[in-house]
């Protein structure tokens, strides 16, 4: 019986605070829980940003060109991608498989998704020639077919960060492109890789 008495004077004590709690929040202007609870849901839940990157989910052959400056020339490889919807379709996730050059394996994956408080996409990536972790921030156009995205990278070269930028072109259902630019010595892009994705 004295457990069932301090229980119910607990949810009361309870209750009484955050009844208390409510009334000051609203006299102080601030939000209230209802509110609080509205913006989280709104932050959390995909929306239409999310439903674009649900477009490239499946199985896609890539054809790939990567050149390490603008005056290379470029070398070719192919691999095979899957990419899938996660957590509630939240994020799109991509693992590939194949060649970085002829006779040389490579595996990468990456995690896109759409931060709905920052209002901009979000992207890492790994693979299987760095220790490093590529992270970036995209936007979208009005045509919610070209997502531009811009972050940094490792040089290893010189042991500091430089500036990238990647843009991914959704072309049809069947196609879409990804192309990765870089800076060169005087400070302007290049187009240092390529990737076509085909069904």
């Amino acid at each position: 019986m004295n457990m069932k008495r301090l229980a119910v004077g607990s949810m009361c004590a309870l209750l009484a605070v955050v009844v208390t709690w409510r009334a000051n929040a609203q006299e102080k202007g601030e939000p209230s829980g209802d509110d609080m609870m509205k913006a989280w849901m709104a932050a959390n839940m995909p929306n239409e940003y999310h439903e674009v990157l649900g477009k490239m989910v499946g199985t896609w052959k890539t054809k790939s060109r990567f050149r390490p400056d603008a005056d290379a020339p470029w070398t070719e490889s192919t691999a095979v991608s899957e990419l899938k919807m996660i957590m509630g379709g939240r994020f799109l996730q991509e693992h590939l498989k194949g060649e970085m050059m002829p006779g040389m394996p490579f595996e990468g994956m990456g995690i896109t998704g759409y931060d709905n408080t920052k209002k901009k996409y979000t992207s890492s990536w790994i693979d299987s020639t760095t220790t490093a972790i590529m992270t970036s921030l995209g936007t979208i156009d009005d045509s919610k077919k070209v997502l531009t995205f811009h972050g940094e990278v490792d040089d290893p070269m010189t042991g500091k960060t430089k500036p990238n930028k990647t843009i991914l072109r959704l072309l049809n259902d069947e196609k879409f492109v990804v192309e990765m630019y870089d800076k060169d010595a005087n400070g302007e892009w290049y187009k240092s890789l390529e990737v076509v994705y085909t069904k």
